[in-house]
């Protein structure tokens, strides 16, 4: 049942302040007859539509912050488009985002809560994925991604200085991987020779975003090889070190490919019985000292690094992409020959700060440029980072590549790299 908006006495409109809730995106587009609409998605999932506003009601719908009033939304646009807003005009706009659960408001929280109450009860996640991104039948899957890790180039150097030794850390891509072969097949045909670890930390990203910036989970990963345990006990020991609920955003983990690409090939490559630790990361470089997303950083790596430290046998996977150039992620052109060798030096230099964990580095780094070049990874880096700085362990990286995107050339780079 829906619950709508309880309607407002005109004369107290103004007390009523309407708010777009967190996870939504705009899609720009055109009708047939070529009018420009925008379109409003919902990055979570949680709700399927996607609506279309007409330019000037999208412009209304952008000042739904929970700091205008419905009369304050009235006045912005007669001042915007010198014509009076109708009232039930405005109304309907409101009630459609209501019944879309697309308004920050009890209802939503309400259906939120249900949604995450009944991901939390399920025992497994089951692969996302599998018959998109790699193939569904466990055959065909097994010739897929032999054919993958024939693209690996290793030089016999590095082979040989972890052949039957333990390793710390990797960064790995979590691009298609069809598309990152290249970087997958080094990273996991490296893997191959180390000494096997009993769990695998996977720092993961969460694309959409979390609301408490880290999520865990104690589910069983399942792809088309079989089942993948997660250490239940461990996850629960970070928590109980915490108290912001790191299974506030739980859900995401459904939809997220960066740690289900890493169990895939960590079934495909090892031999033995193992674990994951896998974590879902979501923060900004630009987080402001002593913020709550600060302050929630600090809490979880801290209680991470803890926990961890009281554990054998363990190796951390960091899944990342480095820079997103090009039309479709919002730059003016094409990148050229000479963008393109840039961007691998721009990149270069990143990978070689990294070499030498230092968390503060990296924000300066990001913070200097603002993360120009949109780099897919800063949170999970920056934790594994907070991990192995007083391990003082060194990086080298191992494999570095391009990937074309669409017809225009737009591009993703991405990386592996080792920790001795």
């Amino acid at each position: 049942m829906t619950m709508k908006r309880k309607k407002v006495n005109p004369a107290k409109e103004q007390l009523y302040y309407p708010k777009l809730r967190p996870g939504l995106e705009a899609i720009e587009a055109q009708t047939r007859e070529g009018e420009p609409v925008v379109g409003l998605a919902d990055s979570w999932k949680i709700t399927p539509t996607l609506l279309w506003f007409s330019r000037d009601m999208f412009a209304l719908v952008q000042f739904l912050d929970g700091t205008h009033s419905t009369r304050d939304l009235e006045l912005l646009y007669l001042n915007s488009f010198a014509k009076v807003l109708p009232t039930e005009r405005l109304e309907a706009v409101l009630d459609l985002l209501d019944e879309h659960l697309f308004l920050d408001n009890d209802h939503f929280w309400q259906k939120f809560g249900e949604m995450q109450q009944d991901y939390r009860h399920q025992t497994k996640r089951n692969a996302k994925f599998a018959g998109k991104a790699y193939k569904n039948d466990p055959i065909e899957l097994q010739r897929q991604m032999d054919s993958w890790l024939q693209s690996a180039i290793v030089s016999s150097r590095v082979i040989n200085r972890v052949i039957d030794r333990s390793i710390s850390a990797m960064v790995m891509p979590h691009i298609d991987p069809e598309l990152g072969r290249k970087g997958y097949a080094a990273g996991y045909h490296l893997l191959s020779f180390t000494q096997p670890a009993d769990m695998y930390v996977i720092l993961g990203i969460a694309h959409q975003g979390l609301l408490n910036h880290f999520a865990l989970t104690d589910k069983t990963f399942v792809t088309p090889f079989g089942e993948v345990q997660t250490a239940s006990n461990v996850v629960h020991q970070i928590q109980q070190q915490c108290q912001t609920d790191y299974f506030f955003d739980e859900w995401m983990h459904q939809y997220e490919h960066t740690i289900e690409f890493q169990v895939l090939f960590l079934q495909h490559v090892l031999k033995h019985e193992f674990k994951i630790l896998p974590i879902l990361c979501s923060f900004s470089h630009a987080a402001e000292k002593n913020s709550r997303e600060d302050e929630i950083v600090k809490e979880f790596c801290t209680a991470l690094k803890i926990v961890l430290a009281g554990k054998k046998n363990v190796r951390i996977i960091a899944s990342i992409d480095l820079a997103h150039i090009g039309p479709q992620y919002g730059d003016p052109s094409s990148p050229s020959r000479t963008d393109l060798a840039r961007l691998e030096q721009t990149d270069r230099e990143l990978l070689e700060l990294i070499s030498d964990p230092d968390p503060d580095l990296l924000k300066q780094r990001f913070c200097g440029d603002d993360n120009r070049n949109r780099i897919c990874g800063y949170a999970s880096l920056y934790t594994l980072l907070c991990l192995l700085k007083e391990q003082k362990k060194k990086g080298e990286l191992i494999s570095y590549g391009q990937a074309e995107m669409d017809e225009k050339r737009s591009t993703v780079s991405f990386a592996s790299m080792i920790y001795f």
